[in-house]
């Protein structure tokens, strides 16, 4: 058999078939067909369906001999990242951590205290950490909610008078709600927010 029935062969028996019918290659063919008819009608003792070492091996072979392609280089980036599981980093970074929460607790602001001290003359009064924010935030509610408000100062206590719609459309109410300020009869509101 020459070199090149021996090449022809082996490119057959591995099903890459040329356009040819060399003997060589009918042959091949033959035993291709006649192995991939073979069934086993029972596993081997002793062999594993699927070895991942002896699986690892043959494609390492392969490689050296060129029929697969060579693994490509691993990225740069992953090699970094990798030394970011070290202990000492993994410390550092859970340090870091700790501390920017504990300064954004910190340096967050309390939320405003409200709290409903009641109705007397049909103005209710309302406390707040930081009154005149509370206003402010009363006031464009009710914008937004489509009743026109106003707003004013007397004495220390911020104050907000406003007509509302007979009857109380639900935004309106909402607001109301959110506040705890009870609905007026005469749908004349005036709150006045002061501090603790």
């Amino acid at each position: 058999m020459t070199e090149d029935d021996l090449s022809i062969w082996l490119e057959a028996l591995a099903g890459r078939t040329g356009g040819g019918q060399a003997r060589a290659q009918r042959e091949a063919l033959a035993l291709r067909a006649w192995i991939r008819s073979q069934v086993l009608a029972e596993p081997i003792p002793g062999v594993a369906a699927f070895d991942p070492q002896r699986e690892a091996q043959l494609i390492e072979r392969a490689r050296a001999a060129g029929l697969l392609p060579s693994v490509p280089p691993k990225p740069a980036w992953l090699d970094r990242l990798r030394s970011f599981t070290s202990p000492r980093v993994t410390l550092a970074l859970a340090t870091l951590t700790t501390a920017v929460v504990a300064l954004l607790v910190v340096r967050m602001p309390a939320p405003q205290v409200e709290t409903m001290r009641g109705a007397e003359n049909g103005v209710v009064r309302l406390e707040a950490s930081n009154p005149q924010q509370l206003q402010l935030q009363l006031l464009a509610e009710l914008h937004a909610a489509g009743v026109h408000a106003t707003a004013y100062e007397r004495l220390g206590r911020y104050g907000i008078d406003a007509e509302l719609p007979a009857p109380l459309p639900a935004s309106v109410l909402q607001v109301l709600q959110q506040h705890h300020i009870p609905p007026p009869a005469d749908h004349i509101l005036t709150v006045e927010v002061s501090g603790p």
